[in-house]
């Protein structure tokens, strides 16, 4: 899992004065774990974990999410060597 999170200081700052409030501290936690330059897995690996936890689950329930379905590939016919 790679990806990058880039997070602009201005949105964060209402977050910054919200006070009190669990659920502006939890994302601004969020916003120092992830790594905003690389998108390394480590910090993908915590996002989940803090969201599963946030949520009561564990890796059975997430897993409960997952529906495998079937491959809808199809052949693309295209003209001769030609065309």
């Amino acid at each position: 899992m790679h990806f990058s999170i880039p997070l602009s200081p201005l949105p964060l700052l209402p977050l910054q004065l919200a006070g009190e409030s669990k659920a502006a501290a939890d994302l601004l936690a969020l916003s120092v774990v992830i790594n905003q330059a690389v998108g390394d897995a480590i910090s993908g690996i915590l996002m989940v974990e803090a969201a599963l936890r946030q949520r009561g689950w564990g890796l059975p329930q997430w897993a409960a999410l997952y529906a495998d379905l079937p491959s809808r590939q199809l052949k693309v016919g295209r003209g001769g060597k030609g065309a």
